[in-house]
């Protein structure tokens, strides 16, 4: 074997081991997209537990919501502005994750579950009094896609907002069991 012989053989090799390196590293690469969209949704999902539990834990705010969530127009101005608050801490999730789309970072099935959750907030006359009161803080691109939400959807009052279903579905359970309840 001549010395060009393994000048081309090693060449050969060389070009071996570096298509080998480049499929490991777009394999890296493709698991670190994974690895970091995982912890994105983890970090997210526990903001949005974090303002629930905050929100939702106290007596009285989630009183003021539920009233506020039918546009009650009897709240007191601090009670309007907690409700406000509250919901500026949603919109402001729901921007994160439709950015969060528009910038490829989470798939289309998290994005159209959030989306519809926003659907059907954007339902709630009181959520649409302050989306048209805090509007303007936000992204243009997310303020179009949810006004579309509030031109296809029509007010509704849904009054204790699960408490009725709630309490349909516990009974129904309850008769499953054929157990009175305290029993």
């Amino acid at each position: 074997m001549s010395l060009s012989d393994l000048t081309n053989i090693g060449g050969f090799v060389s070009s071996l081991a570096v298509l080998v390196s480049l499929v490991y590293l777009a394999l890296q690469i493709r698991q670190s997209a994974k690895n970091q969209k995982a912890a994105i949704h983890n970090e997210r999902n526990g903001h949005l537990l974090g303002l629930l539990a905050s929100s939702y834990a106290d007596k009285q705010i989630m009183d003021v919501c539920v009233r506020d969530l039918n546009a009650d127009t009897t709240l007191s101005p601090v009670e309007c502005n907690q409700f406000v608050h509250v919901k500026l801490c949603f919109f402001n999730f729901y921007q994160e994750y439709f950015l969060m789309f528009m910038d490829g970072m989470i798939g289309k099935e998290r994005h159209t579950h959030t989306m519809n959750n926003l659907k059907m907030d954007v339902t709630r006359p009181g959520t649409r009094a302050t989306w048209k009161t805090i509007r303007g803080g936000f992204d243009p691109a997310f303020a179009a896609h949810v006004d579309g939400f509030g031109r296809e959807t029509s007010p509704v009052d849904n009054g204790d907002n699960f408490a009725t279903p709630f309490l349909h579905f516990a009974k129904l359970e309850r008769a499953a069991l054929a157990v009175p309840p305290g029993e």
